[in-house]
């Protein structure tokens, strides 16, 4: 039963981890303002997703959420804007993951 178990755990992962694709997301800053763009330079279409974080200026931090399906070749370009527009992003980063469709 044990060999069972570890034998459909060990599946499980390799099943994901042959779904996952590797692209690399570019956030630029304007501001108040961080626009995320995606290359599908794989083969498949993609779903892309996860949040986005902008740190301020004045110490806070916000967040996006990011989604969206990309077929292959093509650009994605999302923009994320902060709450407050007298303040400005000093620096992003983010948690997206991209995933066949």
């Amino acid at each position: 039963m044990k060999a069972f178990i570890l034998a459909s755990t060990l599946l499980t992962a390799l099943t994901v981890c042959a779904q996952s694709v590797f692209v690399h997301p570019t956030i630029i800053n304007f501001g108040n303002q961080a626009q995320v763009q995606i290359h599908n330079t794989t083969q498949d279409d993609i779903n892309c997703s996860g949040t986005v974080y902008m740190h301020t200026n004045t110490g806070r931090m916000e967040t996006g959420y990011y989604f969206d399906y990309i077929m292959k070749g093509r650009l994605s370009m999302r923009s994320f804007y902060l709450m407050n527009f007298n303040d400005r992003i000093s620096f992003t980063n983010h948690s997206i993951f991209c995933n066949k469709r």
